[in-house]
């Protein structure tokens, strides 16, 4: 009896359907007549679903050249528990820096509601809702831009809130810093054949 009253039902990890329990239990005939004799029970469990955490993973370090338009390695959202139709809220800021995005399908674009910032501008905030798969779509395609002569250390943060999908908890968020090295990119050269004299390969002719 000891052992049956601590009996522990755990259901499987993500997992928000019914479970059911059955137990059977047998004397094995001990003791006296009849045989061997059996009893048996049967009960069921609802499994109420928890709101999980969301993730944002990427691949820094980032570098790029000042003044030049940065296509940025994918920042990955991830949400074991919410279904690419769900609506989540997304928040960009730069410092040191702005994002644009120019490289972000129009379609996806035009399904994003963006409360800050802009969708073709350069800005240093950006603001906006979406489905994930919009979403995803968009932080795999940000431009960076660093802010004209400026060089050394940028950051892009991004963070994201699952606005409760799905699951008992409420919302969660998730977040990462991504550093950008915005380095001098020294003008390409060319060599006069005339006075042997170095311009930039941009000048207008010297004659």
């Amino acid at each position: 009896e000891a052992a049956v009253s601590e009996l522990l039902l755990t259901n499987v990890q993500n997992q928000n359907l019914g479970a059911s329990l059955s137990v059977v239990v047998s004397d094995e005939g001990n003791y006296g007549e009849g045989g061997v004799l059996t009893d048996s029970l049967s009960t069921s469990a609802f499994i109420i679903a928890v709101n999980d955490r969301p993730t944002l993973t990427t691949s820094p370090p980032y570098e790029t050249p000042q003044d030049v338009a940065y296509a940025m390695p994918p920042i990955v959202f991830a949400d074991v528990d919410a279904l690419p139709s769900d609506l989540i809220s997304v928040n960009v800021t730069v410092v040191n820096g702005t994002v644009t995005l120019d490289g972000v399908d129009e379609d996806v674009r035009s399904r994003l509601t963006i409360t800050l910032g802009h969708a073709t501008q350069r800005v240093s905030s950006l603001v906006f809702e979406a489905a994930v798969v919009d979403a995803n779509a968009t932080l795999h395609q940000l431009t960076f831009w660093s802010l004209g002569d400026q060089l050394g250390p940028a950051v892009v943060r991004v963070s994201v809130d699952d606005q409760g999908a799905n699951g008992l908890g409420g919302p969660m968020q998730a977040s990462v810093a991504v550093g950008v090295d915005v380095f001098f990119k020294y003008p390409s050269m060319a060599i006069l054949a005339n006075t042997g004299e170095a311009v930039d390969e941009d000048s207008p002719p010297v004659r």
